[in-house]
């Protein structure tokens, strides 16, 4: 056998290798990314939308201020 020929399949092998680590490293940091960017998105909806409720209903419901979003929604389980 080539020694030459032997190396260069060695050295495919481990590039291979590497390439398919390092795609397997990204798709993980990239899923991490994506949860920070939908969890810091509903953080901010979150301060938003108390500015849209009325706590003060006679019921103890509260009450979207928003006509599509009225609705009432029970606070007691």
């Amino acid at each position: 056998m080539n020694p030459v020929l032997f190396f260069r399949r060695l050295w495919a092998f481990v590039v291979r290798d590497w390439r398919l680590e390092l795609s397997y490293r990204m798709q993980f940091f990239l899923r991490i990314l994506s949860i920070l960017i939908v969890v810091t998105t509903l953080f901010f909806i979150s301060k938003i939308l108390p500015a849209l409720l009325i706590h003060d209903s006679p019921s103890g419901e509260i009450l979207w201020l928003h006509g599509s979003l009225a609705w009432p929604c029970s606070t007691t389980s």
